[in-house]
């Protein structure tokens, strides 16, 4: 599901939506039915001539499933753009920011069928092959155990039992003939959950196990020293490549499962005192 919090703009928003969905046929069309408009001006919309009025967004909002708080600021997108009175806009910007910080408390953005129990979340976070398994199950082709297995080369029968175990908490279903799918759930850590720790080691380590050399893969790992002003520009820089990166990968097919950790740990430890 894309990401509508890393947009300012509502507009570049649906057509990422549109393009991620771009193999369904009709998806458009029937976008622009939820939303109560002709495909045409569905069209000018995302050209630019038009805006969507707020009947408009609420339908597809409704379409697109998002929650309370993605409604919200989908709505404040639309005024934002609609807006040309530029102390009124910096206020919608503000709230715009406002409703984004609270995006950032994942909690806030989750509904109750999104949260697990706590012997459920550490269940699933006590080894990688867990989310690893899950994930799979969202790339077309991959659906039996032994299609996990071979992937990630793991025994069938470690694989079965996960997903038994994922089937009991509500992540995957099975469908017959030995085919799993995944629910529509989806799995988050606050950010002072005490499994955020085993969840890097689980990704950290498996990087190092030596079963994770891919020709399109790589490492990269350097100790540096660096001036407390061009470390915290150092810190921004990643944290705006991050956005990037979900940027791209937000509306990205699933084809292929990856690793990817990025760490920045300044060693001293007297910061705290």
């Amino acid at each position: 599901m894309i990401n509508i919090f890393r947009y300012l703009d509502y507009r570049k928003y649906l057509k990422q939506v549109i393009h991620k969905d771009e193999s369904t046929r009709g998806f458009q069309g029937r976008l622009a039915s939820a939303a109560g408009c002709q495909r045409s001006y569905l069209s000018q919309v995302l050209n630019g001539s038009q805006n969507l009025t707020l009947e408009h967004a609420m339908g597809i909002a409704d379409f697109l499933d998002l929650s309370d708080l993605e409604v919200d600021y989908f709505i404040l997108l639309i005024q934002y753009q609609k807006i040309s009175q530029p102390e009124l806009k910096t206020k919608i910007k503000g709230k715009l920011n406002q409703t984004r910080a609270r995006a950032e408390n994942l909690k806030d953005r989750l509904s109750d069928r999104d949260i697990l129990s706590i012997e459920a979340e550490q269940m699933y976070f006590s080894n990688w092959y867990w989310s690893a398994i899950h994930l799979l199950l969202g790339i077309d082709g991959i659906s039996k155990p032994s299609d996990i297995a071979r992937y990630l080369d793991l025994p069938e029968e470690l694989v079965l039992e996960t997903l038994r175990g994922l089937a009991a908490i509500d992540l995957v279903k099975y469908l017959g003939g030995q085919r799993w799918q995944p629910n529509p759930n989806h799995i988050h850590l606050a950010k002072d959950s005490p499994l955020i720790k085993q969840h890097h080691n689980n990704w950290r380590l498996k990087s190092l196990d030596g079963q994770s050399q891919h020709p399109d893969g790589f490492q990269f790992s350097a100790a540096i020293t660096i001036g407390k002003n061009d470390l915290a520009i150092l810190k921004g820089m990643i944290l705006r490549f991050i956005d990037e990166i979900g940027s791209l990968v937000d509306p990205s097919p699933a084809e292929e499962l990856v690793n990817f950790n990025i760490d920045l740990l300044p060693l001293d430890k007297t910061f705290q005192s």
